[in-house]
């Protein structure tokens, strides 16, 4: 099975990848805590990815996005 494309916003071209594909990305933070969710940015209102936008621009060392993956169920 093939892992999901990752990117770090600590380094400038990742941040640049994340920020202009946001709606297409899971957000996660890069040192997460307990209870810590991913963001599923596509289910975000305009605002809410806005504000998103801000605070990974703000902290970009701290977030990490991936694709989103989805799994296929195959009965035998």
């Amino acid at each position: 099975m093939a892992t999901a494309r990752s990117w770090w916003c600590g380094y400038p071209d990742d941040l640049a990848y994340v920020l202009d594909h946001l709606p297409q990305l899971v957000v996660k933070q890069a040192f997460p805590a307990a209870g810590t969710q991913p963001i599923f940015a596509r289910e975000l209102t305009t605002e809410q990815r806005a504000h998103l936008r801000t605070a990974i621009y703000a902290n970009p060392h701290d977030f990490v996005a991936q694709r989103e993956v989805f799994l296929v169920l195959l009965h035998r």
